[in-house]
């Protein structure tokens, strides 16, 4: 699929779900994260909260020096594909709705359920239009509604 998008959209760029990468590094590396107290939170913010590729860079490598994770796969692997999912790389790009793999999932659902593949950009843009002004007056409603509710 990288080389595919890379080939016919040149200019788009391809973004890895997150989610889905930290879920699997996770899964294989459990006896790592559970020997190493601190590991998934340093790990977690590492990952998401750096304002600077830099200090992400810098952080990252420290986490690997400090858990002696240097030949571990997964955190290779995660490093490899680093501009492709860490979201200090990405901060400058446009990616609508993409939060988490529920939203993203969600999004795509809608999309496909709406947008054929014969569809121009003008009908997608439309037809996205849409779909967030739906959001949107659903989110207002519940506004509505919970401002109504008395606290329990």
């Amino acid at each position: 699929m990288k080389a595919a998008i890379e080939e016919m959209f040149p200019d788009t760029k391809h973004r890895n779900c997150l989610f889905h990468i930290k879920k699997k590094c996770y899964n294989k590396n459990l006896k790592c994260f559970a020997s190493n107290e601190d590991l998934p939170e340093e790990f977690k913010d590492i990952i998401c909260n750096n304002l600077t590729i830099e200090e992400f860079e810098s952080l990252w490598r420290k986490m690997i020096s400090d858990y002696k994770l240097e030949t571990n796969k997964y955190f290779n692997k995660m490093w490899e594909m680093r501009e492709r999912l860490i979201p200090v790389y990405l901060k400058n790009d446009f990616f609508p709705f993409l939060q988490s793999t529920g939203r993203s999932e969600g999004t795509n659902a809608r999309i496909k359920d709406n947008v054929g593949p014969t569809y121009n950009i003008t009908s997608f843009l439309k037809e996205y239009e849409r779909i967030v002004d739906a959001i949107n007056i659903a989110e207002n409603r519940e506004d509505n509604a919970n401002k109504q509710k008395t606290p329990k």
